[in-house]
């Protein structure tokens, strides 16, 4: 067995499609009828759905962990897209998507 899919929510679909595929640069797979869509995040589909109703985000939503090569230059290239990012210090670099779900970026 393994995880194929993580399922996140995002009150502004559109915007969150922008981030995870114009800033992260993850191909879009499905877009289902402006409700949800699904991006090839390396080893697992990242499916989000639209839930308007849901805020402020529950704690118990996932971290989303993500292994990058040269991660000082990510972080820039991330800066230079707009995209608030911590560091990386120690190997590690954190910010989060619009809907302010945390997410991690480790240098392989």
């Amino acid at each position: 067995m393994r995880l194929e899919t993580l399922t996140l929510t995002s009150r502004d679909l559109a915007r969150s499609r922008a981030f995870y595929s114009a800033k992260l640069g993850f191909r879009v797979l499905e877009d289902l009828d402006g409700q949800s869509f699904v991006v090839d995040a390396g080893s697992i589909k990242l499916h989000v759905d639209k839930d308007g109703a849901k805020s402020p985000l529950a704690a118990a939503e996932p971290c989303l962990v993500f292994m990058t090569q040269e991660l000082a230059s990510r972080c820039t290239q991330l800066r230079d897209l707009g995209v608030s990012v911590d560091g990386p210090r120690d190997g590690r670099a954190a910010l989060s998507d619009p809907d302010g779900h945390p997410i991690i970026l480790m240098e392989r």
